[in-house]
């Protein structure tokens, strides 16, 4: 007769018993039954990074008995992500981002683009002797890219203009200005009427 049953850990006991007086005899050792593997649950889960662990309990008794690891999954070299578009003025960024959770990996640079040269301006006005300067700037960062010269204009002459008209006894004189800045271009006596 099974006088206490064994467990999965601990041994039971048998024997006779006695059917008058309950009194057992020839008492012998029933080995411990071992777990039996059965339930497994997931306590942490495994990251790209980290290792994660199993708990695993006796399908018999219920019991938690072992627990085994789940090795790091690695990342996985994903999505890439623009953080800094490329410009005239300064190269891009790009980072390459983990799939599983997220981690930048790895950055990855975006050439510089091009200028974009906008319309010549006027930078200074040529005059009539001096010449001028056109500039061209990029229309998107506003960097000088060249310069160009603008030739002198030249005199305009005017009409003949007296400025003394002649007298008996005194000459007389006519000028030519430009109209632009004033310059005297020509002049001519007019001689005294009473010469």
């Amino acid at each position: 007769m099974v006088i206490k049953a064994a467990t999965c850990t601990e041994p039971g006991i048998r024997g006779h018993v006695c059917n008058r007086c309950g009194i057992s005899e020839d008492q012998e050792e029933i080995p411990a039954r071992g777990h039996i593997e059965g339930r497994e649950e997931v306590v942490q889960e495994a990251t790209c990074l980290e290792d994660g662990l199993i708990n695993v309990y006796c399908d018999r008794c219920g019991e938690l008995f072992s627990s085994k690891g789940i090795s790091a999954l690695g990342h996985t070299e994903g999505t890439e992500k623009v953080v800094r578009t490329a410009s005239c003025l300064q190269e891009g960024l790009i980072h390459v981002i983990c799939d599983r959770c997220g981690e930048v990996l790895s950055t990855k640079t975006i050439d510089k683009t091009e200028h974009v040269p906008g319309k010549f301006e006027m930078y200074k006005k040529p005059t009539c002797t001096t010449d001028g300067l056109q500039a061209q700037y990029c229309t998107v960062c506003g960097t000088l890219l060249q310069t160009s010269p603008l030739p002198a204009l030249g005199h305009t002459p005017g009409k003949w203009e007296v400025v003394r008209e002649a007298t008996e006894e005194q000459d007389g004189l006519i000028r030519i200005e430009c109209t632009e800045c004033g310059e005297i271009l020509n002049s001519q006596v007019i001689p005294a009427t009473g010469k």
